[in-house]
């Protein structure tokens, strides 16, 4: 079980490309191999930017924690990402970028799934929307 928390506070390997494809320079120190899919946890604990890394042909992808990717989308991207607990006692998200605003309201069981799914869909908005 505590792999699994562990591994919940990373953003998904698919989260990893589209942060990578918007421009995620920052250091992590987990990475995703893009070959396996897997996180790597190295035995070292210094951070890195594996976004740009390409070893013996190998890609790889930095891997932050949810709370990291979002506030890189703030700070770099302007995206105001906020999850909130709605009265039934699931939670969803709402963001705004430039002059959009966004709610959506289909709950999610837990404050980390519907964390990923709104920075998920401010990635793609981003990617598509970014001057």
């Amino acid at each position: 079980m505590e792999n699994e928390r562990t591994h919940q506070a990373y953003v998904s390997f698919f989260i990893s490309e589209l942060l990578k494809k918007a421009g995620f320079d920052w250091e992590t120190i987990q990475y995703y191999h893009t070959g396996s899919k897997e996180i790597i946890e190295p035995t070292y604990n210094f951070p890195k930017n594996f976004n740009n890394l390409v070893d013996f042909g190998h890609a790889y992808n930095s891997a932050p924690t949810l709370e990291l990717a979002q506030r890189w989308l703030r700070e770099v991207k302007g995206v105001k990402l906020v999850v909130t607990l709605l009265d039934d006692g699931g939670y969803s998200y709402k963001y705004a970028y430039k002059k959009t605003k966004v709610e959506w309201f289909e709950p999610y069981e837990t404050y980390e799934l519907a964390l990923e799914r709104g920075i998920e869909e401010c990635l793609k908005y981003v990617i598509i929307n970014d001057d």
